[in-house]
């Protein structure tokens, strides 16, 4: 058979839309990194020297925030139709932990899950993005808010209790990790691991 062949399938606009239309009702929980991506949008035709030091500061005339890392995964769950879709992560109790809530409240994605702790901080992208007399617009070193130590074993603890309770109210866990100090420590990988196999057993 030709190697074109092979790579065929029978995936009509009409079989697409059936399942797009059926996965609607299944329950999706996200388990993974909650970020926010924060663009901030700098004039520099307005900056001015600083009386402080001899610089020209930034004049930031638009900030744009959006999810990102797991919370993201779950927003694109929501934007296909999906009737219920949880999201658990471990964020800091700073404000952008407070955004990143309201912004998951916004967008309908269920945020009972998630823990908040002091000793954490919630992970976020800041990328400052400058323009001047020209349509040219070129981004700045990013600021990064990252946790650079790993969970506490009472974090991991946590973790896994809620892990517990979200495996009882969906049909499907998605997991999206991407930071080295993230939520996916070895036992909630283990965990999460027992939990596909115990799936895969009962069907």
């Amino acid at each position: 058979m030709p190697e074109k062949d092979k790579n065929k399938t029978n995936l009509t606009k009409e079989k697409l839309l059936t399942i797009l239309e059926g996965i609607k009702s299944v329950r999706i929980g996200v388990v993974g990194d909650g970020c926010l991506d924060i663009y901030l949008d700098a004039d520099m035709r307005l900056s001015e020297l600083s009386r402080e030091s001899p610089h020209f500061p930034l004049p930031i005339v638009r900030e744009r925030i959006y999810l990102g890392g797991g919370t993201n995964v779950a927003v694109n769950a929501r934007s296909l139709g999906i009737s219920q879709v949880s999201m658990l992560t471990l964020i800091g109790k700073d404000w952008r932990g407070d955004c990143l809530m309201t912004k998951l409240n916004e967008e309908k994605v269920e945020t009972q899950y998630i823990l908040a702790d002091r000793e954490r901080i919630t992970p976020a992208y800041c990328k400052p993005m400058r323009k001047g007399y020209s349509d040219t617009v070129y981004e700045d070193p990013r600021i990064d808010f990252e946790n650079r130590v790993p969970l506490t074993e009472e974090q991991e603890t946590g973790i896994l209790s809620e892990i517990g309770k979200l495996s009882d109210n969906v049909d499907v866990i998605a997991v999206c990790d991407q930071f080295r100090y993230g939520i996916i420590s070895e036992r909630v990988r283990k965990e999460l691991e027992r939990l596909a196999i115990t799936c895969k057993h009962t069907e």
